[in-house]
């Protein structure tokens, strides 16, 4: 599998440790999702993943010198995640053939409208905890910060915040806890909604101009 990367970005891949293969372990990034999913599974750790453009995305650059560079956050990402690269460069070459139309159907997945976009998974690999963006000021403790009070709703967080509570406080917490997770699904439900809505709307301008256009033939000929 192809892992040259093009001279330009060589210090980007290097900062990042990105490894492509059938290989992943804590801290460092893959673009194997798979093998990523494997070992959080195994080791019930969240999955970070990093939806960028690595060799023309100026956020994605200031991220990944600022934040993921960073001894501070390797040696936090080493201890608490996996990381995966989800990457749309310019190079080609900077990923492997087998996961160009991979990266695209997880992007449309999640949703993803820009760069870079974070989305934390559970342990399952299936399950979106949340969601982090860049930002101009942010360092490896205030990222590792944010992670955290993202973590505090993972399936481990909620179990382990709840087995410090009393009965009662426990029941209050858990209801608070489902709360929530229904308006997350209600949010999705009415997202997708949107969505199914948008493209019925552009399927319908497209046959309004197809339309017109037929019209104007029409009128062209007589």
């Amino acid at each position: 599998m192809k892992t040259v990367f093009g001279v330009a970005t060589v210090m980007l891949a290097c900062s990042f440790g990105v490894i492509a293969g059938e290989t992943a372990e804590p801290g460092v990034w893959t673009q194997d999702i798979s093998a990523a999913k494997g070992v959080a599974k195994e080791k019930g750790l969240p999955i970070l993943l990093n939806f960028t453009g690595s060799d023309w995305c100026g956020w994605c650059k200031l991220m990944d010198k600022s934040v993921y560079s960073q001894p501070e956050w390797k040696a936090y990402a080493a201890q608490k995640l996996m990381l995966v690269t989800l990457d749309f460069p310019k190079d080609k070459s900077i990923v492997p053939e087998a996961y160009v139309e991979r990266n695209a159907q997880l992007q449309k997945q999640f949703g993803v409208r820009g760069y870079p976009t974070y989305v934390l998974l559970d342990s399952d690999g299936e399950t979106v905890i949340g969601r982090l963006g860049a930002g101009r000021d942010k360092t490896p403790a205030s990222f590792a910060k944010e992670v955290d009070e993202l973590l505090q709703f993972s399936a481990a967080g909620i179990a382990t915040y709840l087995s410090t509570l009393s009965p009662e406080d426990k029941a209050t917490y858990q209801a608070i806890v489902d709360e929530i997770s229904r308006t997350e699904q209600s949010i999705a439900a009415t997202k997708a909604m949107m969505d199914e809505t948008f493209e019925k709307l552009q399927s319908m301008n497209d046959s309004v101009q197809e339309l017109k256009s037929k019209a104007t033939a029409f009128r062209e000929s007589h």
